[in-house]
């Protein structure tokens, strides 16, 4: 028989007992935990639970531990894309192997290549891009239901696709362009270090082709806090192609949300 005594010790103890999930302990295996682990949450582990999942000696105990090095190769890489510093251009980054896959899983890796060798110089002036090197601007408009006319003001990136800005007024406006323009730039440099270079595409508007929108530019590379060199560039005039980035966002927005 079991003493009484015994069991409400058991009982004690199994119900101070914390369990943690395997992701977590997988986290300080590998080294991990700081770069993925809110620091609240990694404070509240005892250290010896910690040391004992970070225990290499320990692991070896486990079948398939041969292999832990041929993963350990790879961790600082890991580390490197998880590292909060790099959080703008790791987004973009994930996007970009996303769309690669999509890519790859639709039309075959052999069709790709032929695709990348026959359009070499258009591709590779893609893929060289990264984030806020080159942003679209334009107004349209939309009437809702009771008639009323509302002017939606946009700034995306081309990259990512990221509405970096965005006004929505009943009045158009130049200086509602060029509000909208500020707002994305004070936004995405105002904390970059150093000048900045960025290529701003228009069409042939007048709200987006006026002294006010001129005079920002110049004021953006003037300003020492955030230094950016807008080069703005007009659809079919300056580039060949059209401003059909920002204006298949508006047609998205107009076909599915504005009803």
């Amino acid at each position: 028989m079991y003493d009484i005594r015994q069991l409400d010790f058991k009982n004690l103890v199994l119900a101070n007992y914390k369990s943690y999930h395997t992701g977590i302990k997988t986290c300080y295996s590998f080294g991990l935990e700081n770069e993925i682990l809110p620091e609240s949450f990694t404070e509240s582990i005892p250290r010896s639970t910690a040391f004992y999942w970070k225990d290499p000696s320990i692991s070896n105990k486990y079948i398939g531990s041969e292999y832990v090095a041929k993963v350990e190769n790879n961790l600082d890489d890991i580390k490197l894309v998880l590292d909060s510093r790099v959080a703008k251009m790791r987004v973009a980054f994930i996007s970009f192997l996303r769309f690669y896959i999509t890519i790859i899983n639709f039309i075959g890796k052999d069709n790709f290549k032929k695709i990348i060798k026959d359009n070499r110089n258009t591709i590779v002036n893609f893929i060289e891009k990264l984030p806020n090197e080159i942003w679209h601007m334009d107004v349209s408009y939309f009437k809702t239901t009771d008639n009323i006319q509302y002017y939606i003001y946009a700034v995306i990136d081309n990259f990512s696709r990221k509405i970096v800005s965005y006004h929505l007024s009943k009045k158009l406006r130049a200086s509602l362009a060029t509000q909208t323009l500020r707002n994305a730039v004070e936004m995405e440099f105002n904390t970059n270090i150093g000048e900045n270079d960025l290529e701003l595409i228009v069409d042939g508007g007048s709200e987006n082709n006026n002294k006010t929108v001129g005079d920002f530019i110049q004021e953006a590379k003037r300003n020492k806090s955030i230094k950016v060199n807008i080069e703005k560039k007009v659809v079919l005039k300056d580039v060949f192609f059209s401003n059909s980035v920002i204006e298949g966002m508006f047609r998205t927005l107009k076909r599915s949300y504005f009803r």
